[in-house]
């Protein structure tokens, strides 16, 4: 039998880095499931059914896997769906800049925003993955009953020299590519024909009314349904003219018109717009032109009232949208925009929480929960890790977020209702029909709840805290909600009581680079029937939770080292965590470096030495460097003639290089190099 706790919202263990929230409840502690070693647990094989996520994107609940590969969002698609997510929403997809030398820092000399500056609509970029790895996710997601949304970006591309020449021949060339006022910034955004024929953000604006453009668009998102892509978010769809807005050289402003109906699957398709409210935005327009739309407005609000810890129902019942059916509209409680661009990473995790629990259990809009970035905290916006590619922070899997997003699976269809249960509106119900109720305890005390309820007669048990019991007697709520705490109530059959995912990670401190020849990890492991670590994809190993582990000791020459953590739960669930740790080597001036030249290199060889672990990157010299010595046989020696704490070095002769373009090696004290 599990021991039981309450899940309270400020007295929960809160460790905010890493791991984002890493907890200590006695929930999983105990002599049934033991951290550690098993050799009788199986990786789950469910299957579309067994977590009993909503049908359509529309009544589900979607998870923003902001920067996640293709590949990490396969290997946690289970673990997702048994947060009960029933729609993933992925970065764009597209062909895009490849900046910082291919550099997969989210911020630095590599950039998170790569990805929404296309440079063609084709399937795949460096960040997110290959087109066969796009395909194999969908193909993980149908399994499992989860929706993929694709985030896309038609309004405009990265700089023009970037663009891939095959879409420029399918515009018809340069000119039809852009609006003739594309390179203009937009100077007054309540101006609908500058909003949405000229530049926003130093970004050309795409000629969106150009029908061989909207062939080559509407091809790519064509490619991507076929392959089992059920729905699309639009980046700044208010910058794309509706019909009826000022038409430029007589072209007719289709463009929604088209990607709407012209698409496979048509009516099947679940399309949103970004349409940050203010400035003439015409929200109920876009709304009613694409089918559903952002209410970043509303975003605005939770984020207020959730910082507030707000109990108060009326702080949550206004979507700021008049005249648009709540269900088509997606929420939040932030954005990658409000988060990256406003300052809300500032807001602690538990507040975001907080939101989010209120959001999805009330049920009447289509909830997308951000997943922010792993390491995350108040001075850091980016996280420790600060890496392209890798799953967030433990957030999306709070026990009290797969609670919310369970209830809001098991209550589709019900009517919802806010209401406070006490004159000093400390108590927050939400009431979905008659299967089910959550209470939010925003007092110090504990509550005990005599009021008129819609639930059936019946007895429950919390299905968060899994201690308190309450009675529904002649319509009558009867039972104790403890102080700062929340009580799930429902009764619906679509509830699901499966485990919760086990939590693999590192201490909150760990640093992911090190100068010394090794380094020594403690692994964690929470609410792990097993557990597994592996090393650059090699042989997994079990630990427990707290052991420790050396790296460095087979450094390759890139002087990086890919740990992957894996934990099974009682349902044998995997959950993966994966960081890559970097060996730095201080580099002083005096210190030299080899190169073993091919018989085919010109004689004049150059070292490129440069650092662009930094904002500003740091060069022995322009690109080609400085000029090596020959010393004999082709053996060429460069002596540095500055310092660096970590150097990547490319050599070459004007016309060949080693290593070729986005391949990195690091420069050691006198090694020697050779082209392999």
């Amino acid at each position: 039998m599990k021991k039981k706790t309450i899940y309270t919202l400020s007295i929960l263990l809160f460790v905010t880095s890493l791991g984002g929230c890493i907890f200590a409840y006695n929930y999983f502690m105990n002599g049934n499931n033991p951290l550690g070693k098993s050799n009788t647990v199986k990786k789950s094989i469910g299957d579309s059914s067994t977590y009993k996520l909503a049908k359509e994107v529309s009544n589900g609940v979607i998870i923003q896997a902001w920067c996640w590969s293709f590949n990490t969002i396969t290997e946690h698609m289970e673990e997702l769906a048994d947060c009960g997510y029933s729609a993933i929403q992925t970065s764009p997809i597209n062909e895009c800049v490849v900046g910082g030398k291919g550099a997969m820092t989210l911020n630095g000399v590599g950039k998170w925003y790569y990805h929404y500056q296309p440079t063609d609509w084709t399937i795949g970029n460096y960040q997110l993955g290959t087109e066969e790895e796009f395909a194999a996710m969908c193909k993980e997601a149908d399994k499992y009953g989860i929706h993929i949304i694709v985030d896309v970006v038609p309004n405009h591309t990265g700089p023009e020299t970037s663009v891939n020449k095959n879409l420029l021949t399918a515009a018809g060339g340069l000119d039809m590519l852009y609006h003739s006022t594309g390179r203009n910034n937009i100077g007054n955004y309540g101006d609908r024909l500058q909003c949405t024929m000229c530049a926003m953000g130093g970004l050309i604006d795409v000629n969106t009314e150009n029908p061989s453009f909207q062939d080559y668009f509407i091809k790519f998102l064509n490619k991507a349904i076929d392959y089992g892509v059920d729905g699309f978010r639009y980046d700044t769809a208010k910058h794309i003219a509706l019909p009826d807005d000022p038409e430029l050289e007589s072209r007719e402003n289709n463009f929604w018109t088209r990607v709407t109906t012209e698409i496979h699957n048509a009516d099947k398709i679940f399309n949103y717009g970004e349409v940050l409210q203010g400035d003439n935005e015409r929200l109920k327009d876009y709304n009613n032109m694409i089918g559903a739309t952002t209410a970043s407005a509303y975003g605005s609000t939770m984020r207020s009232a959730s910082q507030q810890r707000s109990t108060l129902a009326s702080s949550y019942t206004n979507y700021n949208a008049s005249g648009i059916d709540p269900s088509r509209l997606v929420t939040w409680v932030e954005s990658h925009d409000n988060y990256i661009n406003d300052g809300n990473h500032k807001m602690n995790d538990d507040a975001v929480i907080y939101g989010w629990v209120i959001l999805s259990a009330t049920g009447q809009t289509v909830p997308l929960f951000y997943s922010r970035p792993y390491g995350n905290s108040s001075n850091d916006r980016f996280g420790t890790l600060n890496r392209i590619g890798v799953s967030g922070n433990n957030s999306y899997k709070d026990p009290r977020v797969i609670a919310a997003n369970r209830f809001h699976n098991a209550t589709i269809g019900q009517p919802s209702k806010l209401v406070n249960l006490d004159s000093n509106r400390k108590i927050l119900a939400i009431e979905r029909g008659t299967v089910g109720t959550m209470i939010i305890n925003g007092s110090q005390e504990d509550y005990t709840v005599n009021a008129v309820t819609t639930l059936t007669d019946d007895t429950y048990v919390d299905k968060l805290g899994q201690t308190a019991t309450f009675t529904v007697s002649n319509g009558k709520l009867n039972g104790v909600v403890p102080a700062s705490s929340i009580v799930v109530l429902c009764n619906s059959k679509n509830y699901v009581t499966k485990d919760y995912p086990a939590t693999v990670d590192v201490p909150e401190n760990t640093s992911f680079s090190f100068t010394e020849d090794t380094i020594s990890l403690k692994l964690l492991a929470t609410n792990c029937k097993e557990s597994t670590y592996s090393i650059n994809d090699g042989k997994e190993i079990s630990f427990s939770d707290g052991d420790s582990i050396t790296l460095g000791d087979d450094l390759k020459d890139d002087l990086t080292i890919d740990l992957c953590l894996r934990g099974y739960n009682n349902d044998g669930v995997e959950s993966v965590r994966r960081f890559v740790f970097t060996k730095k080597i201080n580099l002083s001036k005096g210190d030299k470096i080899y190169f073993k030249a091919p018989s085919n290199w010109e004689d004049t060889i150059y070292a490129y030495v440069y650092d662009d672990s930094i904002n500003a990157v740091k060069q022995n010299n322009a690109f080609p460097g400085e000029l090596m010595e020959e010393e004999s046989n082709g053996l060429y020696c460069y002596t540095f003639t500055k310092d660096f704490d970590t150097g990547k070095v490319v050599f070459s002769d004007g016309t060949n290089r080693y290593p070729d373009n986005n391949v990195i090696i690091f420069a050691e004290p006198d090694k020697t190099y050779e082209v392999k």
